[in-house]
Parts: structure tokens; sequence; C-alpha cells
């Protein structure tokens, strides 16, 4: 049998964007359906992010990967009750960093964003999250591969933070440039960069990357 209620999402907005305070802690009603204690929503497709005209690509190996979470771990404050990884650039990192620093609490949150009508406005809908009641009270840490323009670790931190947990984020690299949210960024980062990084988990060589059918992941 599936439930269905509503849920109010917080979501802090990117710049130019005005509204009022209340506007800004619940920006979005969703459908949510639950079973069986787990927690199902609506779907909404983003639209594919592209690598910027003469923007410079990265090209990773799993070497580099080592060295960036190599320069990751020493940056952490104590111990951490959890570990949330963003599908599905998260993964491979949030599965190194929790075998590394030992963590237990492992959770997966996966999130598409439909633009609405204001141009800078986030929608939501969340494929899979964890359970408040996984969360609540806890100091969790969420891990995404790359801070670009921002918009999924800050919405999953929003969501955690209002379910009551206390969160810091990492990612492998930090894009401030393109970033829109100014005044925020990842609590610990590997490397700030101003290019498309082509993490060795894309499976693909870099000579595919020049033909017409190589897709670019999305960077958020």
């Amino acid at each position: 049998m599936y439930l269905l209620d509503k849920c109010t999402i917080p979501v802090a907005f990117p710049q130019g964007f005005s509204s009022s305070p209340q506007e800004q802690r619940n920006i979005d009603t969703v459908k949510r359906f639950t079973y069986n204690g787990d927690d199902f929503v609506q779907s909404g497709m983003e639209k594919q992010v592209f690598p910027q005209p003469n923007q410079p690509q990265e090209v990773l190996t799993w070497d580099d990967i080592d060295k960036l979470i190599t320069h990751l771990l020493p940056q952490f404050n104590g111990e951490f009750d959890g570990l949330v990884m963003i599908t599905n650039g998260g993964l491979i990192p949030g599965g190194i960093l929790c075998e590394a620093m030992d963590i237990q609490n492992v959770h997966t949150a996966a999130v598409h964003i439909e633009r609405s009508t204001y141009e800078n406005m986030l929608w939501p809908t969340f494929m899979q999250f964890p359970n408040d009641s996984l969360v609540s009270g806890k100091r969790l840490l969420v891990i995404d591969d790359i801070w670009a323009k921002g918009r999924n670790i800050v919405i999953v931190k929003s969501r955690l933070e209002f379910a009551g947990a206390t969160v810091e984020t990492a990612v492998l690299h930090y894009r401030p440039k393109s970033s829109q949210f100014p005044d925020t960024g990842p609590d610990y980062y590997g490397a700030i960069t101003s290019n498309y990084i082509i993490y060795p988990w894309a499976s693909f060589s870099s000579d595919y990357f020049t033909t017409a059918h190589f897709q670019p992941p999305q960077q958020d």
C-alpha cells in the first residue's frame, strides 16, 4: 500500500532571486510516496549541463583520485555519525572515504532538478533519500564529486538540516567561478579548478570525448 503525503523541501535560492524568508525556507512541496518505510517521489529531469565553449577539460586517472582523497582526509575534524553520497558522482569517492574513515552508516541521495517558470528557482525532486529518523541528531558528511553550480549538494544539505542533522560537505573539486551560491561553498575539497573534470569512472577513452556520440556527464 502506498501512502501519499506532501513534504516541504527547504532549499537555498541562488543569487538573483528575491523572495521572502518564509518562501526561502519553504521553496517547494513535492509528492512523496512511502512504501515499506522507504521514500519515493515523483521525478523531474534536469537538462544536461555540458562543458562551456572553449572550457578546458581535464581527464583524471585513478592515481589523481588517490591524491585528492589523500588531500581530503586530514581536513576532517572529528568523527561523523554517517555519510551521504549524492548520486551518481558521489558514489565512488564516498565509498572510498567511508572505507578510509570507517564510517558504517552510509546513505545515498538522488536528486533531479526541474526548472520552474522563474529562471533562478530550483524545483528539486528526490528519487532516493534517507528517512528523517536515520539522520535526525546525527553529524553527517555529504559527498559529491564536484561542486560546479552547487545545486545538488546545497539541496541535499538543506533537506538534511531540515530533518535535524548537522551537515558538512566535501567534494573532490570545487569550481567557484561557476557556482550559483557565491556566499557558500563546500566545507572540504580536494582541489579548486575552472576546468570541466572527466573522472576515471566515466568509462570512456580520451579519444571518445571528441566523437559526436559522446555525451558529457552533468556536473552540478
